[in-house]
């Protein structure tokens, strides 16, 4: 069973991810997703006549639905939360402000639906999202679709 097939007492469960294909909107200073089959069924055959598909995906770390670490950024050589980059790395990778750290976000999403109010491809302001009289709770989760 899947979580968003598990019991939700009368709430419901949305998944938000994008689905990565190629193609796909990403930034241009990340690599793009990019997916393609290194092996089809044929290429290689068993003597048994067992044949594999295998993929091989490649892709940047802000490809796609994700969230970023509180490692991300820095200013000034320091992480937030005063912890100074060089402290913070340990074998390639941050021993504090992972993604990992991170737990599930499970709460009361708040739909802000701007293009019925703006348009695609305004700016959004604090004004517009007050103006559609949604209220949104300290433990809530905003979510602004822009179309």
């Amino acid at each position: 069973m899947s979580l968003l097939d598990a019991p939700t007492d009368g709430h419901r469960i949305a998944d938000l991810s994008q689905p990565l294909e190629n193609g796909m909107p990403s930034s241009p200073m990340h690599p793009p997703f990019r997916f393609a089959l290194a092996q089809r069924h044929g290429d290689v055959v068993r003597e048994d006549g067992l044949t594999g598909s295998h993929e091989l995906i490649v892709m940047g770390g802000h490809v796609g639905t994700h969230m970023d670490a509180v490692s991300h950024l820095a200013a000034d050589g320091v992480l937030p939360g005063g912890v100074p980059v060089a402290q913070a790395l340990e074998r390639g990778r941050y021993r504090v402000g992972g993604i990992e750290a991170v737990p599930p976000i499970l709460c009361r999403g708040v739909l802000f639906g701007v293009p019925q109010l703006r348009g695609v491809g305004e700016a959004v302001t604090a004004e517009d999202l007050a103006a559609t009289g949604l209220e949104v709770r300290a433990v809530d989760v905003a979510l602004v679709r822009t179309g």
